[in-house]
Formats: C-alpha cells, structure tokens, sequence
C-alpha cells in the first residue's frame, strides 16, 4: 500500500521465471514462482490489455475455487471483465491443485506465503505499477477458496491494498464443523475434490476427510488444526477497503461469515461494503442469479480503491435480495429493525437413523418434525438471524446428538425446476425451507430437563400474502451428518423470534 511497504524477508522466497506457455493474443505469460520452501506455484500473468512498453497499470490477484486450477481464458468470468477495466490480471494454481506440493486448505503458513511470493514476483514485473520497492500496487479477487486466501494473505502482507473476498468463509471450524456437526454433504463433495485430476491432499487433510465422513467426528487437534487457519484472526489486522460478497443460499458459506469478516474490518476503521446476492455455492429458488452484481460491486470498489478515483460511489454499505428477486439497501448491517415475527409451542417426536429430510447442499421440509407457527405480518421482510429457546427432555441411544432448526415458509412451494445444485432433487410441492438453511442444534438425551437458546443461521426472506411461516425441528438434515442414535424428544416449550426489517 501506498503509505505502508511491507518488508521483505531476506531469504524467505526463491523467484524464478521458467516460462511454460505463452499466449501471444492475451500477451499472457506462465511460470513457475519458487515459494518459501521451494514449491513451484504455477502462474499466469495477463497485462492489461493496451499497455504500451514502458506504461504500467493496477494488479489485481484472481483467486480460483477449491480444487480448481487459475484462470486462462481472458475472454470469460471475472479474468474477462477485470482484464476487460485495465488491470493486469495474475491467476494461480495453488498448491496441490495444479501446482507442486500438498493442498493444506489455505493456511497461513504455507498456502498464504505462496502468496506472498506472488506478490514479490509481481513486483519485478515490467507492467506492474508499484506503491514502492517491492510493493505492487494490488487488489485481490475470487470466490470460495479464492476469497479465503485473499483474507489469509492481508492479514499477512500489507503490500495488498484493496480485497473482494467472495463466498468464503470467516472460520474453517464454523464453516464445516458448526455447533461439532458435519456437513457431510459438502464434507463429500469437498474432499472427492482431492481425488480428482491429479489433485494432492497433505495427508493430515486426508485423514480429516475420512474421520468426517465415516464417523462424523473431529478430533480435538484436527479442530485445532483447523482452527490455525483462520481466517478469523487475521482479519483483525486487515485496515484495507474490503468488499465481501456471499450468497444468502450457501449453506456450506453462510452469510454469518461474511457478517463476522464485515463487522471486523470496519471495527478497524476500514472502508467496508458487504453484498448477497443468489449465488454462491448454492442457488435461490425463484430468483436469478447472472453475476451482474458481482461484477458491478467489484469493478467499483477497485475503481474507488485500487485507481483511488473519489468520483466512483460504491453505494450503500449493505445490499441483498430478497426471495422474490427484489433488491434491498441498506446504510450498514443490520438494516434498521420492525418488530420481530415470533412463535411459541412445543411437541414431541420419535427419531431414528432412518429419519431424513432435505437434500446433500440445501435443506428441505421435514415430514418428521416439531412445528412451530410463526405470527408474521404479510409483507415484511425477515433479516437476520432468527433465535431460539428451548425447553426440552428426553432419551437416546447416544445421548450426545443433534436435531436441526429450519424455518419453512408453507404458502411457498418447492419449484418443479430445480437449481442444478439441489441433490438430490426435493419433493416438487412441498413446502420451501427458507433460503434452504439448516442449523444444527446440539442436544443430551439422557432424560434430563435442559435448556438452551441458540441463533440460527441468518435469512432474507419476504412473506408475501398468505405466507405460513413455521420453525420445524427435525431429527436429521441431509446438508449434515446421519442421525446415529435412535430415540425420542419431547420440547417443552419453544420460542423463536425472527428480526424484521421496514424494508
């Protein structure tokens, strides 16, 4: 950054430039970058398109998802449209996927000082605008793997200036492993990824991978392995214009991460703008998602922050979409609050292994359950995240287990054309589970009364005339773990309040 130039440890990375392709249209130019220990990260330097020799623009790091390989067509996705606004563009293989070494899931002291290597290299390149010695001038974009690495690698290197972390998580523990359930869904489609095109797992992954889905467990010092990752903790040192982008939708993403990352950065004074949208790992049923957000989010907050150009207005610091299609702002998150829907009741119901509901990546509504009714005013707009307390006893072969909060809307039914994302397809018809999110709520069985308040995972959702808005607690959800134990619970009395916007 401009008043800030990181040092550059002496020694830390071995640069070299052993080109493997070179693509005369796009003027791009692959090789090899040598990191800390060695590792050869395979990457792609696009210029900015019109460059004459000798001129230089703004550097922008594209990130890829997890098991995926950097960028190389200049003509689509965000390589196109970046390249297309005038910034050289520079996509990586990370490591283990397509480049040398092992996959360690973006963590700071390996995935993040590839990075950081990159960034050294950039810095020697002829097109590369510099804010000093070794400081390129730098922006980060990219989704998923490619959002959490962005926020690994500012909280490591101050030489980056402006991030866009899309669709990524705050914490790899929270993300996978929330309340010490697994999202067995995405737990299977996450570590099939390191079976596929020749891709390597560090075996310390591999065996997270296989514990997770046969037992579904973690130990605690896979949790703390996990926990190293972060990102939580180095956003707290991250001061740079930050625009995050997540998905309402994801479930293996939830908008919670993007609202911790959010609140973080601008506790530290740092411009911040945060957008949802229908897209992410996961879509919305009855809304479009084409990436025209994304792309018109991102290319203002470069053009404000990486350009430093203050005549671009990046708008209000918070918008979403409704489950209509229907777009919101607000000043900051959250919105400014109505009164909240609430609902109270209780039941009773028996569960076993047999029990399930939903599909492997969104949830789906629950024959099986405890229902709730909820008194909503037709029209509002629900933001937030609901909460829940509980009163409950009861019995099963493990006491230890989980049951799984869901709002469902019952006037809303399942669509009969489905996103591609939904596996496998729900039932056509039945009612939708609000923006298909899923808590797990942990529970001892053991015949004991307890009690217990949780927050469930945060919703957009506008209840259109003669909306039917339930809370259902479940025995299983396909989005998590098989439900191991066999048994009953009777809740005694349930209470749920659902924030409200004016919107």
């Amino acid at each position: 950054m401009r008043s800030k130039i990181a040092a550059v440890t002496a020694g830390i990375v071995l640069l070299s430039a052993v080109p493997a392709a070179a693509d005369e249209a796009s003027g791009r130019r692959t090789v090899e970058v040598a990191s800390f220990d060695g590792t050869k990260i395979v990457t792609n330097f696009f210029p900015a398109p019109g460059l004459e020799v000798g001129e230089r623009a703004e550097s922008v790091l594209l990130g890829s998802g997890f098991g995926g390989r950097g960028a190389t067509d200049p003509e689509s996705g965000e390589l196109g449209y970046l390249l297309g606004a005038g910034y050289n563009v520079i996509t990586w293989n990370p490591r283990g996927f397509g480049s040398a070494g092992e996959v360690q899931i973006d963590h700071p002291e390996v995935e993040g000082r590839d990075v950081r290597a990159l960034i050294d290299w950039i810095a020697r390149q002829p097109e590369a605008e510099l804010d000093g010695r070794g400081d390129p001038r730098l922006g980060m974009a990219g989704g998923s793997y490619g959002g959490a690495i962005q926020l690994v690698t500012a909280g490591l290197d101050d030489r980056v200036d402006v991030i866009v972390p899309g669709y990524t998580y705050h914490s790899l523990n929270d993300a996978l492993y929330p309340n010490r359930t697994i999202k067995a869904g995405w737990a299977f489609g996450l570590c099939s990824a390191g079976l596929q095109n020749g891709n390597r797992f560090h075996p310390r992954v591999s065996t997270i991978c296989l514990r997770a889905l046969t037992s579904g467990t973690v130990t605690k010092p896979d949790e703390t392995w996990m926990r190293d990752h972060g990102p939580d903790f180095l956003i707290e040192n991250i001061d740079i214009p930050t625009l995050f982008v997540q998905g309402v939708t994801d479930t293996l993403f939830p908008v919670s991460h993007a609202i911790a990352g959010y609140r973080t950065v601008k506790a530290n004074g740092a411009p911040v703008k945060m957008v949802w949208t229908c897209g992410g790992h996961a879509s919305c049923m009855d809304a479009e998602h084409d990436g025209t957000v994304d792309r018109e989010a991102t290319l203002a907050w470069f053009q404000r922050y990486l350009r430093e150009d203050a005549s671009v207005r990046t708008g209000p610091e918070f918008t979403y979409p409704d489950n209509t299609g229907a777009r919101h702002a607000a000043a900051a998150f959250p919105p400014p609050a109505a009164e909240p829907a609430r609902g109270t009741g209780k039941g009773t119901t028996l569960f076993s292994p047999a029990d399930n509901s939903g599909a492997m990546f969104t949830g789906g509504y629950s024959h099986n359950r405890i229902e709730i009714p909820l008194d909503a005013p037709s029209g509002g707009l629900l933001v937030g995240a609901p909460k829940l307390t509980m009163k409950y006893r009861g019995h099963a072969t493990d006491a230890t287990t989980s049951v799984y909060a869901q709002l469902v809307d019952a006037s809303v039914p399942v669509p009969g054309d489905l996103p591609a994302s939904v596996l496998p397809p729900l039932a056509e018809g039945d009612p939708q589970v609000v923006n298909g999110m899923v808590t797990p709520v942990p529970v001892t069985l053991d015949g004991t009364a307890r009690e217990l308040t949780i927050d469930l995972e945060d919703i957009v959702w506008r209840l259109r005339p003669g909306s039917e808005l339930k809370l259902q607690i479940v025995p299983n959800s396909a989005v998590f773990n098989q439900q191991r134990a066999a048994g009953w619970i009777d809740v005694t009395s349930a209470t749920v309040t659902v924030p409200t916007t004016a919107g």
